[in-house]
């Protein structure tokens, strides 16, 4: 039998709750992000839980012993994906209903720190074989990278990990050619320390003046949740520059992450901008709100995460 599950998002908690209903009678249960919480005490239980059940896959803190400690269930199991250890942690479990819970949440963020070679949208054919600065395309994801790792080595994070990656190679390729592009992404995927990340944000073209940050396909398709949840925090924080409008699929290095690992990844992008890939994509076209709010919202963003 296989529940009917609805969630719903509280924008202003930014947390996730599910309804889970029997299909064959009237029986439902209600699921918060915290397991029954009680707001009179503010402690939490899991009397509500037949069995306990920890899959660990090569944690080096206390993690095992904590859970030897409280008596629960304790398996052991090389990581082998998102998809597949889940799976395999359900099969252990003696009931069926099932409550899944990520216990070691990593995010990483990433951005393309190259320009690209040739400026082959440029109106004029004379600059098409020359680099662009890349103002925009490229360096304005990595200055909001280098600013929050300040803030980060200030305001260190507890409860969740955070890695910062500069990548190369993202914009090598000629239309119509895969293989060339995101070949940084590509050749870090193969080398990733485990476990993976739960989620990827990927900067890219963040600093136009006249900004419009719709929502990019492949970022819908790979990371639904999180994309509604950023977008839901970046208007309750009044960045009505973010819309709920799906726009073109860009093969950024937010799927080749995505398509190589399987880590849901998603790209926050401008990609109306009309200096791409062209010697006019320079400082002045680049503004320092716009740097500001998207910047503001991915450290919100976390740190809503470090104190969920």
């Amino acid at each position: 039998m296989k529940p009917n599950v609805t969630s719903f998002f509280d924008t202003a908690t930014n947390t996730i709750s599910y309804v889970v209903a029997d299909p064959n009678g009237n029986s439902c249960a209600i699921i918060d992000s915290v397991l029954d919480f009680d707001f009179s005490s503010g402690r939490t239980n899991t009397e509500f839980a037949d069995e306990i059940i920890v899959l660990d896959s090569g944690s080096t803190d206390e993690t095992c012993n904590i859970a030897k400690n409280f008596g629960v269930k304790l398996e052991k199991k090389e990581w082998l994906g998102f998809g597949a250890q889940k799976n395999y942690a359900v099969n252990l479990a003696s009931f069926n209903w099932v409550f899944v819970l990520d216990a070691d949440e990593r995010i990483l963020l990433m951005a393309h720190w190259d320009t690209r070679e040739i400026a082959d949208k440029d109106s004029n054919k004379e600059n098409q074989l020359k680099p662009i600065i890349g103002a925009n395309d490229g360096a304005s994801g990595i200055s909001i990278l280098m600013h929050l790792s300040e803030i980060f080595s200030s305001y260190p994070f507890n409860n969740i990990g955070v890695d910062l990656l500069f990548v190369d190679g993202e914009d090598m390729g000629r239309h119509g050619d895969l293989e060339h592009f995101s070949i940084g992404t590509k050749l870090f995927s193969k080398t990733m320390p485990k476990p993976l990340p739960q989620l990827a944000i990927c900067l890219d073209m963040v600093a136009d003046k006249d900004p419009e940050f719709k929502i990019e396909y492949f970022s819908y398709i790979q990371a639904e949740r999180d994309v509604l949840e950023l977008w839901n925090l970046a208007n309750s924080l009044g960045y009505s520059e973010f819309v709920y409008e799906l726009s073109q699929p860009i093969y950024d290095d937010h799927r080749a992450l995505f398509v190589e690992t399987g880590i849901p990844s998603l790209d926050i992008i401008d990609f109306d901008y009309p200096y791409w890939h062209t010697l006019e994509d320079t400082v002045d076209k680049c503004s320092p709100y716009t740097l500001g709010i998207v910047g503001t919202l991915v450290c919100e963003y976390l740190y809503r995460k470090e104190h969920d």
